[in-house]
């Protein structure tokens, strides 16, 4: 979602508020996010939270520690996401 929407990872970090390595662990999946961070980053890149949490998750990681700790709060992410859009 990030190189869909023009911006390097420091460009997505200064936006965010966030260190751009921290960026570059989340987009590979080796650093937990909260639901603080994923709002900050759909907004800054216009995209829905289940659009963000379902971007490229590769098959060949699964299980990923991280992506299996943050299932629950996934499933939140996607119940506040519907109440959004009423």
């Amino acid at each position: 979602m990030r190189i869909k929407a023009g911006l390097t990872q420091q460009e997505l970090a200064d936006r965010t508020g966030m260190k751009q390595t921290f960026v570059q662990k989340l987009e590979k999946q080796q650093a937990n996010f909260t639901a603080a961070t994923l709002i900050k980053c759909a907004r800054i890149l216009n995209c829905s939270l289940s659009d963000l949490l379902d971007v490229d998750l590769p098959e060949r990681q699964f299980p990923n520690k991280y992506l299996i700790e943050n299932i629950a709060l996934r499933n939140k992410l996607k119940e506040i996401n519907k109440l959004s859009e009423i």
